[in-house]
């Protein structure tokens, strides 16, 4: 049984909201694999777990939108990514907000990576 405490990168402050975020560089996502021994899986369970939600960042919009395919189908959420966030410093801290179920889940859809 994995230990509901996660030990995430970083803790996010913003107007009396307080998220703990997974910073997300993984350089190959194909080489993930779904499973009870994968630690990257476990990671978003353990955290949501800790949390009631999963909170992603990453350092590129299409690098966003591939981790968001698979943890939309799993967990409720919210993600940013440092590229546009650079480029629009006043846009708002998440770009992305997502309940669960939503469209995904209820496909029954998963990445097979």
């Amino acid at each position: 049984m994995d230990n509901p405490l996660v030990a995430p990168d970083v803790l996010v402050e913003k107007d009396g909201e307080r998220i703990y975020v997974e910073v997300e560089t993984l350089r190959n996502p194909r080489k993930r694999k779904d499973g009870a021994d994968n630690t990257w899986v476990r990671k978003w369970n353990n955290q949501y777990a800790f949390q009631r939600q999963v909170a992603v960042c990453t350092l590129t919009p299409k690098r966003m939108q591939g981790i968001l395919r698979y943890l939309k189908a799993y967990f409720p959420g919210v993600a940013t990514e440092l590229t546009t966030l650079a480029k629009h410093p006043e846009s708002d801290l998440w770009l992305e907000r997502w309940t669960w179920p939503n469209e995904i889940s209820r496909r029954g859809y998963a990445m097979g990576y």
